[in-house]
């Protein structure tokens, strides 16, 4: 598990990945009029899973770390 903490609340944190975090930015743009719902759909995501009842964001992300290793013939 790994601790994502925001000084800002969900929607800030979702506005925060459309803008600057590839992936997201990159579907949120490809969406057109659907990206409304990818952005209240995030929203909702980040809230349930929020611990913080501050105005901050606090979620433990779970992540996988995948190490490959090329066999020569």
């Amino acid at each position: 598990m790994y601790p994502m903490e925001y000084p800002f609340g969900p929607e800030k944190v979702v506005d925060f990945f459309i803008d600057y975090y590839g992936p997201i930015n990159r579907a949120h743009a490809a969406l057109g009029e659907a990206a409304r719902q990818l952005r209240d759909d995030l929203v909702a995501l980040w809230e349930r899973h929020s611990m913080a009842s501050d105005g901050t964001t606090k979620v433990q992300a779970e992540y996988m770390v995948l190490v490959g290793t090329r066999l020569d013939d």
